[in-house]
């Protein structure tokens, strides 16, 4: 069974779900596909538990425990957010000429885990952005935005304070691909930023956004961004700007930020 499947540039990563019914043991096997077709097993995950063909009541569909959120590859480094029992993990894959795995993981958060009867099987979504070489953005369901900083080895939550809230008339990303039209975004936050009160008018460079889980839901269901929230993210003066959307109320969401760091004890393989 395939958990999880992801091509990014010219790789791909994908978790296998496989289970050995004689000694009731359930394993999550994550492979890293390089383009040359060799494949690298990087991590795996198991359980002493087996799926018996129905959802136990209790525990719900045992395979279901482990949830890949987004991946992401660069250079020798593999990117990995998970879902794991409850736990919601950061791992770090570096890769060696000789394909030795070195794993780093960097606890994030935590789920409360209730009964299958009461609350179902787990719904986890993340998304990764590298921002520069030196830090990438990440988004979970749970946890909203986060920072991970790869040269100190820290993650940070990033805690947002709103500031104001300004009617967008035009609805611009009620039914637009946002994925497709970055010029379009990039000139609509200009224009926003411009024309905004005690705001000098500084050029910006779009960064790109991400869709929160409602959002994608929204976008799986309908086709058109009627719910959730949108963040965009720009530089202005080198620095890290974050714009927020209400897509049900058609608002932009004014923010500053600051980050907070994820206290921790790394976990190093």
């Amino acid at each position: 069974m395939e958990g999880f499947s992801k091509t990014i540039n010219e790789s791909s990563v994908r978790m296998i779900i496989t289970e050995d019914s004689k000694q009731k043991i359930t394993y999550w096997s994550i492979y890293l596909y390089k383009s040359t077709g060799d494949s690298l097993l990087i991590d795996k995950f198991e359980f002493s538990d087996v799926y018996t063909g129905e959802p136990n009541m209790l525990k719900g569909d045992i395979r279901l425990k482990n949830i890949i959120g987004d991946v992401y590859v660069y250079d020798n480094d593999v990117y990995v957010v998970l879902y794991n029992f409850g736990n919601i993990v950061f791992n770090v894959y570096n890769l060696s000429d000789n394909s030795v795995v070195d794993k780093t993981t960097y606890f994030i958060g935590e789920v409360m885990v209730g009964s299958y009867m009461n609350f179902g099987e787990p719904e986890f979504y993340a998304k990764i952005k590298p921002f520069n070489q030196g830090k990438i953005l990440i988004y979970t369901n749970e946890n909203d935005l986060l920072f991970f900083d790869k040269f100190k080895g820290k993650v940070n939550k990033i805690i947002l304070n709103e500031k104001a809230r300004i009617k967008d008339n035009e609805k611009y990303f009620t039914d637009f691909d946002i994925q497709k039209n970055s010029d379009d975004v990039s000139n609509i936050i200009q224009n926003f930023i411009s024309n905004m009160k005690n705001d000098i008018p500084q050029k910006i460079e779009y960064k790109g956004f991400i869709d929160d889980i409602d959002t994608i839901k929204d976008l799986k269901n309908s086709g058109i961004r009627d719910n959730g929230l949108t963040y965009f993210f720009y530089t202005k003066m080198n620095d890290l700007c974050i714009l927020k959307y209400d897509n049900f109320e058609n608002e932009w969401i004014v923010i500053d930020y600051m980050e907070e760091e994820i206290k921790q004890t790394v976990t190093v393989d």
